[in-house]
């Protein structure tokens, strides 16, 4: 198979979906395909930038002449088949891609398509306002225009929601679990989020040291970490170590919310958990501190667990995940735990009593590592 991977940007580290992408033509080269990055929007480059692994195009050229410049690498290339890792808003600032449809689709003409859906219709959860129900709506519109545009192409969401939502409006497909961007390394020899903790000069108990949670990333509006501060205590006390509430990754402006919860919760406090900012690290260290890790904290809504990359991270390395924001909600969603991936735990009193009897959670991995899952789709989908 020639495949192309099609997608909006390609800086890595800056464009998870284009992170995402990379991985899994990566991936189907040690299938024995010949995969490549096609990104028609970029908008990290002034020039285009060809290379043998990706063709990067600059969003600041026009449509005509940047889908004019994909068409004719598909062709120099000999491409037979074409996966469209696809999130509109890489594609239109709005999602609204009625108008780029006809362009988009032409690029697999006379070749096997599919699309794997990262992102669909905004404005389908309770409490939208009708702008943004409207908005949702014309997303769906330029998506369908977009499928039918297409000759006969396998469909796929990264995640259950999204899944029951193209269903909803006749674009049944699979569901194709996301993986995370970090690959997964060995344990550490040394505990590596404790070694930070030292550094930084924070001291934990005489027996354990510390119980190790941490987010990854950026935190959603409605995370509610107070609302766990009990649960994670008597863990960490089941445990014999001090709580230790890490953060790594790119708080960017989330990064207040933080400072508030270690005013009220850190040291000097009646809680005194000790909390450590660690800031962007490269995938190594990434995979270094998710090992180490005795628990994750997930800020993303349980409703969009199976779109997040971070919560991806911690799945593939085997570490549950206590999810704490429950805030997004669908009509058609009657119980938002449908939506975890494996090894995530509810913030319930299931999970309450389960910690408390067990802090220190066996790694739970998938049975079929995502990636890999995500390599045999593509050969159903388009071999």
């Amino acid at each position: 198979m020639r495949l192309a991977l099609i997608v909006g940007g390609a800086e890595p580290g800056r464009d998870g979906i284009g992170d995402h992408a990379r991985r899994l033509a990566q991936e189907m080269k040690r299938r024995g395909h010949q995969a490549w990055l096609l990104a028609l929007n970029d908008p990290h480059i002034d020039q285009p930038e060809d290379g043998e692994a990706a063709l990067r195009i600059p969003g600041k050229l026009p449509a005509a002449a940047r889908y004019e410049q994909a068409r004719q690498a598909l062709g120099q290339r000999r491409t037979d088949a074409v996966l469209y890792d696809l999130t509109p808003t890489h594609h239109q600032p709005r999602g609204l891609i009625w108008s780029v449809a006809p362009d988009m689709a032409s690029l697999a003409k006379g070749r096997k398509a599919a699309v794997l859906m990262h992102e669909y219709a905004l404005g389908s959860e309770r409490g939208a306002g009708l702008k943004r129900r409207l908005w949702g709506r014309a997303q769906r519109l330029g998506i369908r225009r977009f499928a039918r545009l297409l000759d006969a192409p396998r469909l796929a969401a990264t995640n259950v929601l999204y899944a029951q939502m193209m269903q909803r409006d006749g674009l049944a497909g699979d569901v194709v679990e996301l993986y995370g961007n970090v690959p997964v390394r060995p344990v550490p020899a040394q505990n590596w989020c404790l070694a930070r903790l030292q550094e930084a000069g924070l001291s934990g108990s005489r027996t354990r040291g510390f119980y190790l949670t941490g987010f990854f990333g950026s935190l959603y509006d409605g995370t509610d970490l107070p609302a766990a501060i009990p649960l994670l205590q008597a863990a960490a006390a089941k445990a014999g170590g001090r709580l230790a509430v890490l953060s790594a990754g790119q708080l960017g402006g989330s990064e207040a919310q933080w400072r508030r919860w270690q005013a009220q919760f850190g040291p000097g406090t009646a809680s005194d958990i000790a909390f450590l900012a660690l800031g962007p690290r490269d995938t190594a260290e990434l995979s270094d501190y998710i090992n180490s890790l005795d628990l994750g904290l997930s800020s993303v809504p349980m409703a969009l667990a199976g779109k997040s990359g971070t919560l991806a991270a911690f799945t593939d390395h085997g570490l549950r995940a206590l999810m704490l924001n429950d805030s997004v909600h669908y009509d058609f969603m009657a119980d938002n735990a449908a939506c975890l991936p494996p090894g995530a735990l509810a913030l319930d009193a299931a999970s309450a009593a389960l910690l408390a009897r067990t802090p220190i959670l066996e790694r739970q991995y998938r049975p079929i590592p995502a990636l890999q899952a995500a390599g045999d789709w593509v050969e159903r989908a388009l071999g």
